[in-house]
């Protein structure tokens, strides 16, 4: 198994040029699975993260 993360918009060292939104965040998430070709996955997320990962459910 592999495990992945990563910087939402705005967040940790990615690219802070983007306003911070719900929905931002959500389309980063699904852009990264993509590109990571991630088709399958158990989410774990604190916070906000959690909220994302719910949603992405």
């Amino acid at each position: 198994r592999k495990v992945f993360t990563y910087d939402a918009s705005s967040h940790g060292e990615s690219d802070h040029s983007r306003a911070s939104s719900f929905h931002n965040n959500l389309k980063d998430l699904y852009t990264f699975m993509d590109r990571m070709h991630i088709k399958d996955s158990f989410m774990v997320g604190h916070s906000y993260g959690g909220s994302t990962a719910i949603s992405a459910a």
